[in-house]
């Protein structure tokens, strides 16, 4: 299954309201079923100005 970087950033968005960034990273991780450093780098992609 492939989860799109919007759908790994919303679910990180919704958690990182309640939870500390590397917190929110690992909880949106384990809820989407995929590795931590995949997070990461999304939130990391989707935050650099285009």
């Amino acid at each position: 299954m492939i989860i799109s970087k919007d759908r790994i950033k919303r679910e990180y968005d919704h958690i990182a309201q309640h939870e500390p960034p590397d917190q929110a990273a690992h909880w949106t991780a384990e809820k989407l079923g995929i590795p931590v450093a995949t997070v990461k780098q999304t939130i990391q992609e989707q935050e650099q100005p285009a």
